[in-house]
C-alpha cells in the first residue's frame, strides 16, 4: 500500500469518508483498494473539494444543531497517519457553517484559497464565505436566493458554483431555469452578477469546464443533461468593458458523439460531467442512459484552438463504454500527463479506472475496478471521483470525491418511524392495523374451535375410527371455503363503495357487517347459522382486503410505505396471538362457553374501527381523482405536517397531481386493466394474489390445529401460541427490511423456505408408522413454513397489490385481483380436507408433495415477475411503468431521481406523447 501513488475519496452518507488508493503497478483486479476510513468526516456530504491540506464538503440535508431546513458546509484538516501502520490521511474537523438551504450539490475554493462558494440545488441558493488563515470557514458574506431574487419560474436548481481559471469570476449553471449566471468576485464581500446567459430550453444546464488559452482568453464548455449537448463559449478578459468579461457562443454538439444533439423524446440519456485534459487538447464527457441494456459511455473530443475554427472547436474522436451503469462523475488523474481516468457509476455502484493515451487522448484498457460496497458495513452510490498525488499530499483546487447516497443499514427502526410518521398518520395506521386483527382472530378462532371437543359435540358426529366426536369433512369444507362467497361479495361491494364514496365509507360499512357476524356466531345453535355468521364476517374481511392496504399505500410516505402496509399482516398476527391465548384458555372449559367466548370477541374490533375512522381524513389521492384538490392538499398536510417541510409537502402534492393528470385517460374500468401497460401491471398484481394462496398457507391457517391434533404430537394449542409469537417477531423484522433492502429479497427467501419445508413434510409423510421424533419434526416444519410465509408472501402481496396499479386503476385492479384471491382460497380450502382425510385421498403429510412444487413456481414468479419498488413514491412507480422500464431494471433507480422536473406541467405535456424517462435529481446530487 505504501507504494500507491494515487488515491481518491469516497463519501458515505451519514457515516463518513473512506479513501481508496490506486496503484498502477498492480493488475486491474488488485490496483484499487481501501486505504483508510474516516467515520466522523462530515454529515451526509453531497460534495467534497480540496485545497492544499484542507478538505471542504457540503451536506445534502440539515445536520444536527443546524438551521431548520438548512444543510451545512464543513472544513477539515488533513492529518498525516499517526504511525507507519496506518494508511491514508485522517480528516480533523475545523468548523462548519450553515449552507443556507437543503440539497448541497457543489462547493469550490477560489484559486487563491480565500473564498468558498457553495450551491444548494433543492433550496436554489448560492452562498459565499471567506476562508480564514487556518482554512476554517468564516461568516457568510453573500447569499443569493433565486426563489426570491428572480422573477418568473421558481426552483432555479443551481447545479454548480465554480471559479474560472483567473479566479475573478464565478460561474453558476441553473439547471431548471436553463441559464448560466456569471458573478464578478473581487473579494468575499463584493460579489456581483455581470452576465446572465439564457440556454435554449429544455437544456438542463449542469456543469462547466474551462480551457485557458492565454491570460486574456479561455474556452468554456457547458454540458447540459436534458438535450445531451456540449456548448462551447469563448471568454475574453477585458478590463475596458464594464463587466470585465466578454462571453461569446461558438458551437453546439452532442455529448454522445453524434453530429447533432439528441432530444429527450428520442433518447433516454442524460449527459453528466465534463472535463478538460491539462494540456488543453482533449475534452471528455460522460453519458448516463436509462433504458439500454448495454453500459454507458464516455465520449472524447479533440480541441482546435485556432480562433478561425471556433465553429468547429471540438471534434468527436471516441465513444468508450465505461463498463458500468450511470457514470455521474469522473476525473482525470492530476499527474503531469493525466494518464488515468477514474469513472464512478451510480447504479452499478463501482469505480473503474481507464488508462489514457496522452498523445491521442483516447481511452485504452481498464486498469482498475472496485465495488464501493466491499467496505462493510457501509454501502455507497459513487458519484464524484478525484485523484490525489503521492501518498495523499495536497492536490489541486478542483479535486473532490466519490460521493452520495450511502446508507448505513444499521440506522434504527425507531428513527425511521419518528422521522416520517406524525401523530395523525400513526393514529390512522393503528386503526387500520386493528381492522385486520379481526381477520387473524377469525382464522384462529375457527381453526382452534374446530379442535375443541365442545364445538365438535355441538356441530359434529361421533367418529368410531377416531373414537371421538368430529366434524364432517363436508362441513369443514363448507365452513372454510363457502365463506369466500361472502368475501367475494365484500371485495366487489367494498371496491365499489371505495371508488364512489371514498375509503372511509367502506370502513364504516364493513364494520356493520362484522357486528352482524358476531351476533350470529355468538347465538348459533345450528351448523347453518355458523356458516352464515362466518360468511358475514368474510364480507367484512373482503371489504377490508380491498380497501385498507390501498388506503395505507395512499397516505404513507414512500420511505416507510412497505412498513405501514406491513402492519396489515402484523394485525393478522396480533389478532391470531390474541385469539390463540383466548382459545387456549377456553379450550379447557367443558361447556359451550369454550367457543362462544372467542366468537363474542368479534364485537370489539369493528366498533373501534368504526369510531376511529370518523377521526381520519380521506385519502389525498382519492380526493385528487375526484377533483377535490383543496381537500386533497389539506389531507396530505395532515399526514405530513411536523415531519416534512411545507416545500416537501408541496413537492409530493405536485407529483401526485402530475401523475393523475398524466393518466387522465384511464377511467378505472375493467376493460382498461388489460390495455397497454396496465395489462402488465394487472398480471403482476393478480399473480401475486394467486401465489399467496396456491403456495399452501391455507393448510396451516385453516386446518393447522386439526392436523396437529390428528398427529397426536405436541399440544396443538401450545404450539399455536409459540408459532404466533414467533411470527410476530418475524413480521416485525420483515417490516424493518421492506424499506431497507426491498420487497424482493424477503419474498425470495420466504418462497424458498415454503418450498423446502413442504417437500420435507411430504418426505416425512411417507413414513407409515411415524415415531414421536417424526411427529415433533413435522410440528417444527409447520412452524418453519409459516415463518417463511409471514416473512415473504404474507405481507408483501398486500404491498405489491396496492403500489403496482396506477392511481386511477388502483381500485379496480385491487378489486379484481382480490376476487382471484378469493377464488383461489375457495379452491384450495375446499380441496384440502379431501386431500388430507379418508375415505378420500388420505394423503396426510404427503400433501407436501403437492404444495412443494407449487411453492417453487411462486418462487420463480417472485424472481422474474415482481419489480423492486422500495422507496419509490406511487407516482414514481407509475412513471417507470409508463416509460416501459423492464421489471428487473427497477432496482437501478432511486427515489427522487425518476420524475421529470416541472411537476404537473411536465407530466401534462407528456400525457399525449408516449412514455419517456428523465431522472429527477433534487436534493441528492
Amino acid at each position: 500500500m505504501a507504494n500507491a501513488s494515487l488515491g481518491f475519496y469516497v463519501a458515505l452518507q451519514s457515516t463518513g469518508i473512506i479513501e481508496i488508493a490506486f496503484d498502477p503497478s498492480k493488475s486491474a483486479n488488485e490496483s484499487l483498494y481501501v486505504a483508510g476510513i474516516n467515520t466522523n468526516a462530515g454529515f451526509m456530504p453531497g460534495w467534497l473539494t480540496s485545497f492544499g491540506d484542507k478538505v471542504y464538503s457540503i451536506s445534502r440535508t440539515n445536520y444536527p444543531d443546524s438551521d431548520v431546513g438548512s444543510g451545512g458546509v464543513f472544513a477539515f484538516q488533513r492529518a498525516s497517519p499517526a504511525n507507519s501502520t496506518e494508511t491514508g490521511n485522517r480528516l480533523v474537523l475545523l468548523n462548519h457553517a450553515s449552507s443556507h438551504g437543503k440539497g448541497g450539490v457543489h462547493c469550490e475554493v477560489s484559486p487563491d484559497g480565500k473564498i468558498l462558494a457553495a450551491a444548494n440545488i433543492t433550496a436554489s441558493t448560492l452562498s459565499i464565505y471567506p476562508l480564514l488563515e487556518d482554512g476554517s470557514i468564516g461568516a457568510t458574506t453573500n447569499v443569493v436566493d433565486y426563489n426570491q431574487s428572480d422573477p418568473g419560474p421558481k426552483e432555479a436548481h443551481p447545479h454548480q458554483a465554480t471559479f474560472d481559471p483567473s479566479g475573478q469570476f464565478l460561474f453558476v449553471p441553473l439547471r431548471t431555469m436553463d441559464r448560466l449566471d456569471i458573478y464578478s468576485v473581487k473579494c468575499p464581500q463584493q460579489v456581483n452578477k455581470v452576465h446572465s446567459i439564457p440556454i435554449p430550453a429544455p437544456a438542463g444546464a449542469r456543469h462547466v469546464a474551462f480551457n485557458p488559452i492565454s491570460p486574456s482568453k479561455a474556452y468554456m464548455y457547458l454540458i447540459s443533461e436534458k438535450d445531451n449537448s456540449i456548448r462551447v463559449f469563448s471568454l475574453e478578459y477585458n478590463a475596458e468593458v464594464a463587466e470585465g468579461l466578454t462571453v461569446e457562443f461558438k458551437q453546439t454538439l452532442s455529448a454522445m458523439g453524434e453530429d447533432l444533439a439528441p432530444t429527450p423524446a428520442e433518447h433516454k440519456d442524460l449527459a453528466a460531467e465534463i472535463a478538460v485534459s491539462s494540456d488543453g487538447r482533449f475534452v471528455y464527457a460522460s453519458n448516463r442512459n436509462l433504458t439500454r441494456v448495454d453500459d454507458d459511455i464516455l465520449t472524447v473530443y479533440s480541441v482546435d484552438a485556432d480562433p478561425a475554427h471556433d465553429d468547429r472547436h471540438l471534434t468527436f474522436l471516441q465513444s468508450q463504454s465505461t463498463r458500468g451503469k450511470h457514470p455521474r462523475m469522473f476525473a482525470l488523474s492530476n499527474d503531469a500527463e493525466n494518464k488515468w481516468v477514474a469513472i464512478a457509476h451510480q447504479f452499478s455502484q463501482d469505480i473503474t479506472v481507464f488508462e489514457r493515451d496522452t498523445t491521442t487522448g483516447l481511452l485504452g484498457e481498464v486498469r482498475g475496478r472496485i465495488s464501493v460496497k466491499v467496505v462493510e458495513p457501509y454501502q455507497s452510490t459513487p458519484d464524484k471521483v478525484s485523484f490525489n498525488l503521492g501518498r495523499y499530499p495536497s492536490i489541486s483546487r478542483s479535486a473532490g470525491s466519490v460521493q452520495r447516497q450511502a446508507t448505513n443499514i444499521m440506522v434504527s427502526f425507531n428513527n425511521r418511524i419518528t422521522e416520517n410518521v406524525n401523530g395523525k398518520l400513526a393514529f390512522a395506521s393503528t386503526v387500520m392495523m386493528l381492522s385486520q386483527i379481526n381477520f387473524g382472530m377469525d382464522l384462529v378462532a375457527f381453526s382452534n374451535t374446530q379442535a375443541m371437543s365442545t364445538f365438535n359435540r355441538k356441530f359434529g358426529h361421533y367418529n368410531a375410527k377416531l373414537e371421538r366426536y368430529a366434524l364432517d369433512p363436508y362441513f369443514l369444507s363448507l365452513l372454510n371455503s363457502l365463506t369466500y362467497v361472502g368475501q367475494a361479495f365484500g371485495v366487489i361491494t367494498g371496491g365499489w363503495i371505495a371508488r364512489r364514496w371514498g375509503r372511509r365509507a367502506s370502513f364504516w360499512v364493513m364494520s356493520v357487517w362484522a357486528v352482524l357476524s358476531a351476533l350470529l356466531l355468538v347465538t348459533a345453535q345450528k351448523k347453518e347459522q355458523v356458516l352464515v355468521g362466518r360468511i358475514f364476517n368474510y364480507v367484512y374481511l373482503g371489504q377490508e382486503l380491498v380497501t385498507v392496504p390501498v388506503y395505507q399505500a395512499e397516505i404513507a410516505p414512500p420511505k416507510i410505505r412497505g412498513m405501514i402496509i406491513g402492519t396489515f399482516q402484523l394485525g393478522t398476527m396480533v389478532g391470531a396471538f390474541i385469539m390463540a391465548c383466548i382459545t387456549y384458555g377456553t379450550s379447557k372449559l367443558d361447556t359451550e362457553a369454550a367457543f362462544r367466548i372467542p366468537f363474542g370477541i368479534f364485537f370489539v374490533i369493528p366498533v373501534v374501527v368504526f369510531v376511529g375512522s370518523l377521526f381520519m381524513r380521506e385519502s389525498p389521492r382519492w380526493l385528487l381523482v375526484r377533483e377535490r384538490s383543496e381537500e386533497a392538499l389539506e389531507s396530505l398536510r395532515l399526514y405530513r405536517r411536523g415531519k416534512f417541510t411545507e416545500e416537501e409537502i408541496m413537492e409530493e402534492y405536485r407529483d401526485q397531481v402530475a401523475m393523475i393528470v398524466a393518466v387522465t385517460n384511464d377511467k378505472g374500468t375493467f376493460k382498461e386493466m388489460w390495455q397497454g401497460i396496465n395489462c402488465k401491471r394487472s398480471l403482476i398484481v393478480i399473480g401475486s394474489n394467486i401465489s399467496i394462496q396456491i403456495s399452501g398457507q391455507g393448510l396451516f391457517s385453516k386446518y393447522g390445529t386439526i392436523f396437529l391434533t390428528d398427529l397426536h404430537g405436541p399440544n396443538p394449542f401450545q404450539m399455536f401460541l409459540i408459532n404466533t409469537s414467533l411470527q410476530i417477531v418475524v413480521i416485525l423484522a420483515a417490516m424493518y427490511l421492506f424499506d431497507r433492502i426491498g420487497r424482493k429479497p424477503p419474498l425470495i427467501i420466504g418462497s424458498i423456505i415454503q418450498t423446502t419445508t413442504f417437500l420435507a413434510i411430504g418426505g416425512l409423510g411417507t413414513i407409515s408408522d411415524p415415531s414421536k421424533n417424526v411427529k415433533v419434526a413435522l410440528t417444527a416444519l409447520f412452524t418453519v413454513y409459516y415463518l417463511g410465509f409471514v416473512f415473504g408472501w404474507g405481507p408483501i402481496y398486500h404491498i405489491l397489490s396496492s403500489e403496482i396499479p396506477t392511481s386511477r386503476m388502483r381500485d379496480i385492479t385491487y378489486t379484481v385481483s382480490s376476487i382471484f384471491t378469493v377464488v383461489t382460497q375457495f379452491v384450495v380450502s375446499f380441496t384440502i380436507p379431501y386431500l388430507l382425510y379418508a375415505p378420500y385421498a388420505d394423503l396426510g403429510s404427503k400433501i407436501g408433495f403437492i404444495f412443494g412444487p407449487i411453492a417453487f413456481v411462486t418462487l420463480l414468479f417472485a424472481i422474474f415477475c415482481v419489480p423492486e419498488c422500495r422507496g419509490f413514491s406511487l407516482e414514481e412507480i407509475d412513471h417507470l411503468f409508463r416509460a416501459r422500464v423492464p421489471i428487473r431494471q427497477f432496482r437501478r433507480y432511486k427515489h427522487g431521481q425518476i420524475l421529470p422536473e416541472g411537476g404537473a406541467e411536465k407530466e401534462t405535456e407528456k400525457a399525449g406523447e408516449g412514455p419517456s424517462v428523465e431522472l429527477k435529481e433534487v436534493a441528492e446530487m
